[in-house]
């Protein structure tokens, strides 16, 4: 049985990484189960809060954003190497007379719609439905042996730093322990 409560973005992609981390392999079924419930309810609420954002986004957009945006977007997101074909029309597209007044437009959207998404992320209180775990922690301790690491990929995603399976054991605790009582 799930119960209802309220997270920060950043936490919730905490717990789905964190649930990641567990192997299935050697976990009994009931855990496992529960552990896929947790990760499909974290995902569910990241996916309703990212169509929120697009919709918030959409509604940063003046009248006939989309349309200049069509005309402009080679010129406003040019490929990293661009064919000669492709740079005569950037050039070509740079040169038309509404193309600094969009970009500005696209500039002053792009940032205000990366400014909701921020304080969404920061202060929005997301809806999460999560299945307890504490009645499962020995069966996870036990596919966590001590000393062992998994990889963990960086953040800047530069590569990978190695992390004990104590320290996501003590995350997964950390989250039972938080989880409401049933």
């Amino acid at each position: 049985m799930s119960t209802s409560r309220a997270m920060k973005y950043i936490d919730i992609i905490a717990r789905i990484n964190t649930m990641n981390y567990i192997p299935a392999v050697g976990l009994e079924d009931e855990a496992r189960a529960t552990i896929a419930l947790n990760v499909v309810s974290y995902e569910e609420a990241i996916v309703a809060f990212e169509e929120e954002m697009r919709k918030t986004s959409e509604k940063l957009k003046g009248k006939g954003f989309d349309d200049k945006l069509n005309k402009f977007r080679m010129a406003i997101t040019p490929p990293k190497e661009p064919t000669e074909e492709q740079a005569s029309q950037i050039e070509k597209l740079r040169a038309d007379p509404g193309f600094e007044a969009f970009r500005k437009e696209f500039q002053k959207w792009e940032q205000r719609s990366k400014a909701a998404r921020k304080k969404a992320e920061e202060e929005r209180d997301i809806e999460v439905h999560e299945y307890p775990i504490k009645e499962h922690l020995a069966a996870i301790s036990r596919v966590m042996p001590a000393g062992s690491t998994v990889m963990l990929r960086k953040g800047d995603g530069s590569g990978y730093d190695e992390l004990d399976y104590q320290t996501v054991f003590t995350w997964v605790v950390e989250i039972a322990s938080k989880q409401k009582k049933q």
